[in-house]
């Protein structure tokens, strides 16, 4: 079951924060179930393994645009309207 795109917990947003700076490996992830939440709304993704089996978690584009309006709103003082 998949959440709705607007209404993701905690976690996820910490890991959005996190991801927002690049791309993180998993061993560095602030939150792996945040990942797995933004994964699960396609504003991630874990990909690049290296040859001892880790993978790089990022954004997808939409989890990108997501990052910059909640910055956007977060610096401008504003509620986020998600």
């Amino acid at each position: 079951m998949s959440k709705s795109r607007n209404h993701i917990h905690d976690a996820a947003w910490a890991a959005l924060d996190q991801l927002a700076r690049g791309p993180v490996w998993d061993g560095d992830l602030i939150s792996k179930e945040g990942r797995n939440e933004l994964v699960d709304c396609a504003y991630a993704k874990r990909d690049r393994r290296d040859a001892r089996g880790l993978a790089v978690n990022e954004l997808t584009e939409s989890g990108k645009r997501l990052a910059a309006q909640y910055h956007h709103q977060r610096h401008a003082n504003l509620d986020p309207d998600f």
